[in-house]
């Protein structure tokens, strides 16, 4: 089976040989992003910068892990609401990152 990891999952449902980035606490990333104002022709801004030109996105991911082995894994939801191994897929597993909210 397969267990899908977040930064809200309970220790206690993680296989406890799970891999570091798939862990809770490695699956939130915070962004820092700078808007630089510049003028079409290349020179510096000189106008009023606009108070939201510097941002913050906070992105959270899910791993879906091996319960056995602790590894990720591709996975898919069965009708039932539980979690498999996803055969078909042979992309490299990866942790899927979407923004927070």
């Amino acid at each position: 089976g397969v267990v899908p990891v977040t930064p809200k999952t309970p220790s206690t449902d993680i296989p406890t040989n799970t891999v570091k980035e798939a862990q809770p606490d490695q699956l939130t990333k915070t962004v820092d992003l700078t808007v630089n104002y510049v003028n079409s022709d290349g020179t510096t801004f000189t106008g009023d910068v606009p108070t939201n030109h510097k941002q913050q996105v906070t992105f959270t991911g899910t791993a879906y892990v091996d319960k056995v082995t602790g590894k990720l894994v591709n996975a898919k939801k069965q009708a039932d609401g539980t979690w498999v191994v996803d055969d078909s897929n042979t992309q490299a597993p990866q942790v899927i990152w979407t923004v927070k909210d």
